[in-house]
């Protein structure tokens, strides 16, 4: 079942639900980020769903539309060591940006 599913039938006062909302909605982008960024000297990562998933991750970043293309540009680089390094460092400074 999916997790917004499973604790839209909890009925305790707060907002600690969407909190916890959140949490799960980050942690699974930044799941899918990891995943692109082992995988992109095998694979073409450069799908729809990274986009996606990238864009709301930088998108009410200070630094959002620059990490945005940034990642992006990785994806242009043909060195695969370097697209994967370019990729981590990336990566790095997003998870950087998003915390508090």
């Amino acid at each position: 079942m999916e997790f917004k599913k499973k604790i839209s039938n909890i009925a305790f006062g707060g907002n600690w639900s969407e909190e916890l909302l959140t949490q799960y909605e980050l942690a699974q982008a930044l799941s899918l980020l990891q995943w692109a960024v082992d995988n992109c000297r095998e694979k073409d990562v450069n799908t729809s769903e990274v986009q996606k998933t990238l864009h709301t991750l930088t998108n009410n970043l200070e630094k959002g539309k620059m990490l945005f293309e940034r990642f992006k540009r990785g994806h242009l680089i043909s060195d695969q060591f370097a697209r994967e390094m370019h990729f981590r460092e990336c990566f790095r400074l997003i998870k950087a940006w998003l915390k508090p």
